[in-house]
């Protein structure tokens, strides 16, 4: 069974990938006459939502706003990470769900996605890029100066894989003290699985690009 839930993972992850990676041209992202910007040209990066590369994990989002804000589009990303930290709990944690009730398990879930979210924030935070526009654009028929955001954020993988081993040994050692022998094995094939994972993203590193490095400024 587990064989064949990261079977079809993989082929997730390879459809993905092939999105990512089209050549192909992008189309503008939006047609508001550009005012301003924060370089001199449109980076890369903002033609795309999710992106894998050799070491990182890459999330972008953009929002127009009359406002000159750009937590709105960092607030949006966050989003994106933190549902992208929801599937990767739920796939690791399969092996637990059928011998723990309801809502034993999303409170297990959810004190791993916090303690992901918790160590990884800082650092996601810290490395973010921003990149805007001010703009003006049409309203009701009427001219209307605005700002287009994007904001990149940037996953280590290596740290993620490294914090998801620290979660399942942390409760590993918690089950031992309990004497909960079907728990520990469960929590040991979650451990499987993230072997799994990391060996999986060793063997794809030679086909991923190499990590990005971005000419704007970090706000």
């Amino acid at each position: 069974m587990l064989r064949t839930r990261f079977f079809w993972f993989i082929c997730l992850v390879s459809f993905v990938l092939t999105g990512c990676f089209d050549n192909s041209s992008f189309d503008p992202v939006h047609t508001d006459v550009i005012l301003e910007a924060s370089q001199p040209s449109q980076p890369d990066w903002i033609y795309r939502d999710f992106v894998e590369a050799k070491t990182n994990i890459y999330f972008v989002r953009s929002i127009r706003t009359e406002f000159h804000m750009p937590t709105f589009a960092y607030n949006l990303v966050r989003r994106d990470f933190h549902e992208f930290l929801d599937k990767e709990v739920d796939y690791l944690l399969n092996p637990i769900l059928k011998n723990l009730s309801k809502n034993k398990f999303n409170t297990l879930k959810i004190q791993f996605k916090l303690f992901l979210s918790k160590k990884l924030m800082v650092e996601l935070r810290t490395n973010r890029v921003i990149y805007w526009e001010k703009v003006s654009y049409k309203k009701n028929r009427m001219d209307t100066i605005g700002y287009w955001y994007y904001v990149l954020l940037p996953l280590p993988r290596r740290a993620l894989r490294l914090l998801e081993q620290e979660f399942l040994l942390n409760q590993i050692e918690m089950a031992k003290r309990s004497r909960r022998k079907m728990l520990i094995q469960e929590l040991e094939a979650s451990l499987l699985l993230l072997n799994a994972l990391r060996d999986n993203d060793r063997n794809r590193a030679s086909s991923l690009p190499a990590d990005f490095t971005f000419k704007v400024e970090k706000n």
